[in-house]
């Protein structure tokens, strides 16, 4: 039978280089592996820009204690409710005194100058030296109550709710509500004073 004229031969030598240019091609391509160094310093480095944006984040929101969430309120609807659920969650800073960071006493002042137009002094320890004294079977909604945290006597201040619970600016949870008779609270509660 004649050669087919359309179909050429390929011979042996060009035959055997092509299969071994074709090994190496997918073989080269299957043998590819990540650069392991290159992944991890690459993950190490995402990991490094992710923190950083965190803690821009947290730098730019006043560092705050917890997410801001609506409190439960006791009392109802009125000025102390609503400067307490316009100041909830706003973190702790010692010496401050504005939605950034505030401290007990600075929380207490401002409240008391927006509810009641009463101007306090800046300090618990002053604040303490202020109104009259009020047993503690006596609190009413509005009262200040004063604590000793620190062994060195008045060192917190907050303001009485009713039902118990009072508010005040946490030095772990920021502005917050808490419970008179809490272990903590009940033991460090030195007493109260109605100022108006």
């Amino acid at each position: 039978m004649p050669a087919d004229p359309a179909r050429k031969r390929i011979r042996p030598a060009r035959l055997a280089t092509l299969l071994l240019a074709s090994a190496l091609l997918f073989g080269g391509c299957a043998g590819l592996r990540p650069n392991p160094t290159y992944n991890s310093e690459r993950g190490k480095a995402e990991k490094r820009e992710e923190r950083k944006q965190q803690s821009s984040k947290k730098a730019a929101a006043g560092s705050r204690a917890k997410p801001r969430k609506t409190p439960v309120l006791t009392g109802g609807n009125d000025a102390l409710d609503r400067q307490v659920n316009l100041w909830w969650g706003t973190p702790y800073a010692w010496g401050g005194n504005g939605h950034r960071g505030v401290d007990c006493s600075g929380y207490v002042c401002a409240v008391y100058t927006t509810v009641y137009g009463i101007n306090l002094p800046r300090t618990s320890r002053e604040q303490y030296k202020r109104g009259r004294p009020i047993e503690r079977n006596q609190l009413r909604r509005g009262d200040l109550i004063f604590f000793n945290t620190d062994g060195t006597g008045v060192s917190h201040v907050g303001i009485y709710l009713g039902g118990g619970r009072f508010t005040h600016a946490s030095n772990s949870d920021g502005v917050t509500i808490d419970k008179l008779s809490s272990p903590y609270y009940s033991k460090r509660y030195l007493g109260a004073r109605r100022i108006r």
